[in-house]
């Protein structure tokens, strides 16, 4: 099975860093990261990934509007959006701004990545 390709999206180094070993393995391979939405729009383009995670809190830009920009760029790309902030409306917001679901940063394991994009 080939791995799919992920590109993360958030402005803390520390928590990149983290998302690259929780994610990095059999399932996944983080091809880029990235720390504002223009560093995003040029690693789509660079190295077109199959999925982005993208954190709602940027700074000084809504995570949301970032993945819109995302999709503009790359059309058939899968955006999950994430967050410390677990509230359930981000959840269906995720759906309207064109992601597959929301993943609280805390939770974030292969498997979960798995269930929320519906990659079963």
């Amino acid at each position: 099975m080939d791995r799919l390709r992920v590109l993360v999206v958030d402005d803390d180094p520390a928590y990149l860093a983290a998302a690259r070993r929780i994610l990095d393995g059999l399932r996944f391979q983080v091809v880029g990261i990235a720390e504002t939405g223009d560093e995003a729009a040029t690693e789509v383009v660079r190295v077109g990934p199959d999925i982005v995670l993208v954190d709602l809190h940027l700074e000084g830009q809504l995570g949301f509007k970032v993945g819109e920009r995302l999709k503009n760029l790359l059309p058939g790309l899968r955006l999950v959006f994430m967050s410390t902030d677990d509230a359930l409306v981000y959840r269906d917001l995720a759906l309207v701004y064109g992601g597959l679901g929301f993943l609280p940063k805390r939770v974030l394991t292969p498997e979960a990545l798995v269930a929320v994009a519906a990659l079963g």
